[in-house]
């Protein structure tokens, strides 16, 4: 699979009389790497995708394989071939509400498919045949290196799998160790091809009540936690939010709330049509890009996909039960707008924006908050998850903060130079984000 790079020794080619030449690589780099690549070469088949050990089912679309930790891995290759186990195991995994199938589905019609990503999704099953683990990965190759994502990349705020909470038992019961790292490899061994460098972004170190098996490999700290309130044991939201808050920080916003309530009626509105859903996210976006350009933040949200990727998620017949569209509006006008998702009793707050010029004074997008605490309070919700990001309302309300990982090594020369390419590139984009000056003068470039 990878054993070019790890050979014990190297061709050298003179291009000018032809003659060749065999260098020995270093010992140091063989023992360092050497027990990888005999385990991952144990795995793997050949580039064509007839891997070992694997068997074909009609149509191609996916193939299962027997592990030597007692589990079956079934490997699918388009979503239409996954759709039925993956939509079913996300009913009772745990999981996030970006690993849903949908999310998925829009994902790879907007981002993967145009970029040329293809799918590997892998499930993990016990000898019964009972799904423990989805892997929803995808690859890139270009002329230069191959990468190893998940589905969802640059869109989602949390990666990862789909998993049983019985998955770390059954694993230590097979192998006597709860250690994902042989298993992990015999996932690689289940690629068709090459992979020069694996980057798996955003992971959370607990995945709802479980830990992350993923957040055990090689990897660093991602630069920003996810925050979430997980709601107190209270007869309603007025009271809990003083269990989670001093009694005056509570009485605080809800006297503004009270004072925006003088200047006109407060209605806090929840869109359900799907064409009110469509004209929703269109507008919330456009908002959304002037808050941000107004307080000089770099962002992404002017890009197409962004738009597109969204309105065609709140189209989607099949996705209207996990969408929260919400506008906070006062004597008709705009105070701030909303898009969640609602997912396992977890409310996400997803895309917030708010009316500065007319209500900035009040501290709309808080007020709007407060109130989709209360609403999601009332309606049986066990946790609010504010997403990825340290912006300091989150972490006044949040009474869970969990890191977050990249999971990111290579496995070639090439691999570990476009590694250390896109770290460089993380690390100027928060030394930008965290200057004034710096961002000033990158928005200025930008806009040219």
């Amino acid at each position: 699979m990878y054993s070019r790079p790890y050979e014990q020794s190297y061709e050298i080619v003179d291009k000018t009389d032809g003659s060749r030449t065999w260098l020995p690589r270093k010992r140091t780099l063989l023992a360092r790497l050497g027990a990888f690549e005999g385990r991952a070469q144990g795995y793997r088949g050949n580039t064509q995708g007839k891997m070992t050990g694997l068997g074909m089912i009609p149509g191609g679309q996916m193939t299962a394989q027997q592990t030597n930790t007692g589990l079956e891995l079934r490997v699918y290759t388009t979503l239409e071939s996954a759709r039925d186990v993956w939509v079913t195991f996300e009913k009772s995994a745990l999981g996030f509400a970006y690993q849903q199938f949908v999310w998925a589905k829009h994902w790879f019609a907007v981002v993967g498919a145009p970029e040329d990503y293809k799918l590997h999704i892998v499930e993990v099953a016990n000898s019964a045949g009972d799904t423990l683990m989805i892997v929803p990965l995808c690859y890139h190759q270009n002329s230069i290196n191959s990468g190893l994502y998940f589905i969802g990349e640059g869109m989602s705020d949390y990666l990862g799998p789909l998993i049983h909470e019985s998955f770390a038992a059954t694993l230590s019961d097979k192998t006597g160790t709860e250690n994902f790292d042989q298993l992990w490899v015999e996932i690689l061994g289940t690629l068709p091809v090459k992979i020069d460098f694996v980057w798996l972004d955003r992971q959370p170190v607990k995945i709802i009540s479980v830990d992350n098996p993923f957040a055990s490999l090689q990897g660093f700290d991602f630069d920003s936690q996810c925050h979430a309130l997980n709601y107190p044991q209270a007869e309603n939201w007025t009271k809990g939010a003083r269990l989670v808050r001093s009694n005056k920080t509570a009485k605080k916003i809800e006297r503004r709330i009270r004072q925006l309530a003088k200047v006109g009626e407060l209605e806090l509105i929840e869109i359900t049509d799907v064409n009110d859903r469509v004209r929703h996210m269109k507008e919330l976006i456009a908002l959304k890009i002037d808050n941000l350009n107004a307080a000089n933040l770099l962002h992404r949200f002017d890009k197409p996909d962004i738009e597109n990727f969204y309105t065609r998620l709140v189209a989607d017949e099949s996705a209207q039960e996990t969408l929260c569209q919400f506008e906070l509006r006062c004597d008709g006008k705009l105070v701030a707008s909303v898009f969640g998702l609602a997912h396992h009793q977890t409310f996400y707050y997803q895309i917030c924006a708010y009316n500065r010029q007319e209500f900035g004074q009040y501290s709309p997008g808080l007020l709007l908050m407060y109130q989709l605490f209360d609403w999601s309070f009332a309606r049986g919700f066990k946790r609010f998850d504010m997403t990825i990001g340290d912006e300091a309302y989150k972490q006044d309300w949040t009474n869970q903060t969990l890191p977050l990982k990249t999971i990111a090594y290579g496995l070639t020369t090439v691999g570990r130079l476009e590694l250390a390419r896109g770290q460089f590139i993380r690390w100027l984009k928060n030394k930008i984000k965290q200057s004034p000056f710096l961002r000033k003068v990158t928005m200025k470039i930008l806009s040219r």
